[in-house]
């Protein structure tokens, strides 16, 4: 849309609009099949720098650095406005704008989430594999922020360790799209009985009241309200039945038995230098109950192993895969 004078009319706030303002509603099961994501793959040798030390391939914070690596690399191609955390005018809006702005509550208590994830994998037999997922519309943005990511690896990463920076050389640098997730179903173990097995590969912190928990009630909460946010970005409002998940969550058992405990210190946002303690649990997670139920709870599931679940899921934490079988 042109003003008066044959200029581009921008709305500051058309990004938060857009989220604000779904063209329509749908439930997780129908979000399976509208879900779209690009895979930002870059591969970097194991080794020392310019390699990946093979240690910090499982250290939890690494995710979170990575992540922060990306925002100081994407401010180079920002708008001013962006840059001082403002909305960003220009058309499109500026990648820093769409992946690290304010997004606004989807309602109260439940925020739409920044549209990215970022894992770190093994890639035998002598690589690590850098991936950041870009959700929904954030994707129109991927070949930007892949630059961008590479740009961070090479100025280098935070490594905590004497306030040095871990320079990374990548190898290799692909964009994939996967095909959408696939609803979760159990496995029937008997009359009644059924299981889903997910294997936690990074800390799973779930609270109820700011108290730790472990519950199949904490966990499908965690997971429906992330749901809830990454609808956004797919144009979409996700319709939850707060009853319904209770009445499904009640019906399950969380056998928690081959999970231990992970800890790691994070930085603390106000005060800056000073690390908070945060504790989860990765392994072996087993949900039990009628086969009903899980399937019911299926939808949720498997959009969890895109996104993550639980506390400190944005930088990387409540990361698992699915099994069966259990």
């Amino acid at each position: 849309m042109e003003d008066a004078g044959g200029r581009q009319a921008n709305h500051p706030n058309r990004l938060r609009q857009r989220l604000a303002e779904p063209v329509d509603s749908t439930t997780a099961d129908d979000l399976l099949s509208r879900w779209f994501q690009a895979d930002i793959i870059v591969r970097v040798g194991l080794g020392p720098p310019p390699g990946l030390i093979p240690g910090l391939i499982t250290d939890p914070r690494l995710p979170g650095r990575l992540r922060g690596a990306l925002g100081e690399a994407l401010l180079a191609g920002a708008s001013a406005e962006a840059r001082r955390g403002e909305p960003c005018p220009w058309d499109p809006p500026c990648a820093l704008d769409v992946l690290w702005g304010e997004t606004g509550p989807v309602r109260r208590g439940v925020e739409i989430p920044r549209p990215f994830v970022v894992r770190v994998d093994p890639d035998p037999p002598d690589d690590a594999r850098i991936t950041l997922s870009l959700f929904g519309f954030a994707t129109d943005w991927a070949e930007g922020v892949a630059e961008a990511l590479v740009r961070a690896l090479r100025a280098g990463v935070g490594s905590g360790v004497d306030g040095a920076r871990l320079t990374l050389e990548p190898g290799r640098r692909d964009i994939v799209t996967p095909e959408p997730p696939t609803p979760v179903m159990p496995e029937v173990l008997g009359p009644g009985l059924g299981s889903v097995a997910l294997d936690v590969r990074t800390p799973l912190v779930l609270r109820r009241k700011s108290a730790l928990v472990l519950d199949p009630l904490a966990l499908l909460t965690s997971l429906s309200r992330r749901a809830e946010g990454f609808a956004r970005w797919h144009d979409t409002a996700l319709t939850v039945d707060g009853g319904a998940l209770a009445e499904t969550a009640a019906a399950l058992t969380l056998d928690g038995q081959e999970l231990r405990p992970a800890g790691w210190t994070r930085g603390s946002a106000r005060q800056p230098g000073r690390g908070i303690p945060v504790t989860g649990v990765v392994g072996r997670l087993v949900l039990r109950g009628p086969p009903e139920a899980l399937a019911r709870a299926g939808a949720l599931l498997a959009l969890g192993g895109r996104f993550g679940a639980g506390g400190h899921a944005a930088q990387g934490m409540g990361r698992y895969d699915i099994e069966r079988g259990a």
